[in-house]
C-alpha cells in the first residue's frame, strides 16, 4: 500500500495529517492528537467519490468526535503495566528490561442548556518509561571511563555531560473540548478545541553500535547528546450545518491549526558536540599523521548537542475555510464546494553551527587539543539567513451531480 504520509486523517472533517513530512506515523504527533475515547465513530475509505474527499493518494480515515447530550455522563480510566505484569517470553524470545506504562483518561459530557447547548470534554495523559537500547558496558565502556570524561568536561570545559541515560521517557497529553449548539430546527453550530503536547527522549546510542565492538570504534552518546523530540499542537474548529429546506442544505467550516515540532538538545545549544577516543594517548604520532585516528576496537564517548540539533526549528500554521451546498432536484443531488487553504511554514535546519570537535585521545581532550574541528557558519550572517519561510495557498472549487438512475443504481 501507500506510505502513511499519503493517507488522509480527518477529525470532524478537518485534516490532521503531518503538515511537513517529518512525523513517522503520518499524523501531527507520534500517538495522534485525539484520545480514542473522544471519538464517537470513524470510517475508512479507499476510493471515495465525494469531491470533498481530497488531498490524499492512499486511503481516507474520517473520525467524528463525541458530542454531549441532555444527560450528564462521566468516564474515568487508568491503565498501568510494568515488567512484572508481562510474560517472560514471546515466541521463544526472552523479554528483559524494566519498563513502566501509565495511561489516565477522564471524560465528562452533558448539557449547558437542555435541548439547546451541550459540551463534551476528554483528557488523556500518558507516561511511558522503557530501558535504553544499549548499556555502556555492552560496548566495553566502564563507569570509571564515563566519570573521568565527565569530570574533565566539567573542570576543563565547564560543561556538564549529564551522564548516562538509562531510560527512555515518553510523555503525551491530549485535551479535546467540543460545544454543540442547536440554534433552531435544522440549524446547528459546533465549536471544537484540541490540544496535544507529546515528547520523548531521542538520540540514544543505537543497537548498530554493538556490531562495531571488536572490529570498529563503538561510540556511546551521553545524555547531553540526546534531545527531546515531539510536537505541540493546537486546533480550533467552528462549523455551521444548516438544513434550509427538505431539498437544500449548507455547511460552513473554519479551522485553524498550529504545529510546533520539538528538536531540543537536552543540554542546550550553547556548546558543541565533542567526541573523545578512549585511547590514553594519540595512537598516531609523527609529522603528517592523519587526524581523527582511534585505535582499532577502541571505544569513543560523545556528548554535547548533536550536529543536527544545534539549529533545528520547525513550525507551521494553517487556516482553512470550507463551504459546501447540497441541492436535491428530482433524482439529482447537486453538490457545490468552495474551499480556501493557507499554510505558513518556518523551517530552520543548520548543522554544526556550534561545532563538532574530535579528540584522538584522553590526553588530547585534557589538553584542549582537538584533532579535528568541523564548524559551519552561514555565509550571509546570522541563523535567520538560513531559515526558510514560505507559504502555501490553495483554492478548490467543485461541482458534483449524483444521479439516482433507479432505487438500487446511482
Amino acid at each position: 500500500g501507500q506510505n502513511n504520509r499519503f493517507n488522509r486523517f480527518t477529525v470532524d472533517g478537518v485534516a490532521f495529517g503531518d503538515p511537513f513530512g517529518l512525523e513517522s506515523g503520518g499524523l501531527v504527533s507520534t500517538r495522534g492528537p485525539v484520545p480514542l475515547d473522544a471519538i464517537g465513530e470513524f470510517s475508512v475509505e479507499t476510493a471515495p467519490v465525494d469531491i470533498q474527499q481530497g488531498f490524499f493518494q492512499g486511503g481516507a480515515i474520517n473520525t467524528q468526535l463525541k458530542s454531549g447530550g441532555n444527560a450528564f455522563t462521566f468516564m474515568g480510566a487508568a491503565f498501568y503495566q510494568n515488567e512484572d505484569l508481562r510474560g517472560s517470553k514471546a515466541d521463544n524470545l526472552r523479554r528483559i528490561g524494566a519498563f513502566d506504562s501509565q495511561v489516565y483518561v477522564a471524560q465528562i459530557t452533558g448539557p449547558i442548556i437542555k435541548d439547546k447547548l451541550f459540551f463534551a470534554v476528554t483528557y488523556e495523559r500518558t507516561r511511558d518509561t522503557v530501558p535504553a537500547d544499549v548499556d555502556p558496558s555492552q560496548l566495553g565502556i566502564t563507569d570509571a571511563e564515563i566519570s573521568a570524561i565527565s569530570a574533565t568536561a566539567q573542570s576543563v570545559y565547564n560543561y556538564d555531560t549529564l551522564g548516562v541515560a538509562n531510560d527512555i521517557v515518553e510523555k503525551d497529553d491530549k485535551l479535546v473540548t467540543k460545544l454543540d449548539w442547536n440554534v433552531a430546527d435544522g440549524h446547528r453550530v459546533t465549536a471544537t478545541y484540541i490540544w496535544n503536547d507529546a515528547a520523548l527522549l531521542a538520540g540514544q546510542t543505537g543497537t548498530g553500535q554493538l556490531s562495531a565492538v571488536g572490529n570498529g570504534n563503538p561510540t556511546y552518546n551521553l545524555l547531553s547528546n540526546n534531545y527531546t523530540q515531539g510536537a505541540k499542537n493546537h486546533f480550533g474548529i467552528i462549523q455551521s450545518n444548516n438544513q434550509w429546506s427538505d431539498d437544500f442544505s449548507t455547511q460552513l467550516r473554519v479551522s485553524y491549526a498550529d504545529y510546533v515540532r520539538l528538536q531540543q538538545p537536552i543540554g542546550g545549544t550553547t556548546f558543541g558536540q565533542f567526541q573523545v577516543c578512549l585511547d590514553p594517548t594519540n595512537p598516531a604520532t609523527g609529522v603528517g599523521a592523519a587526524p581523527a585516528v582511534c585505535s582499532p576496537g577502541q571505544q569513543r564517548i560523545q556528548f554535547g548537542p548533536d550536529i543536527s540539533r544545534q539549529a533545528n526549528e520547525l513550525d507551521s500554521q494553517s487556516l482553512a475555510v470550507e463551504f459546501a451546498a447540497t441541492l436535491k432536484v428530482e433524482n439529482h443531488t447537486l453538490k457545490l464546494i468552495a474551499e480556501r487553504r493557507r499554510q505558513d511554514v518556518r523551517n530552520l535546519f543548520a548543522q554544526r553551527v556550534s561545532g563538532a570537535w574530535l579528540f584522538d585521545s584522553i590526553a588530547d581532550f585534557e589538553a584542549r587539543r582537538a584533532n579535528e574541528l568541523d564548524y559551519a557558519v552561514p555565509l550571509l550572517g546570522g541563523l535567520d539567513t538560513v531559515t526558510a519561510e514560505f507559504q502555501n495557498n490553495s483554492w478548490t472549487f467543485g461541482l458534483m451531480d449524483t444521479i439516482d438512475v433507479t432505487d438500487t443504481l446511482t
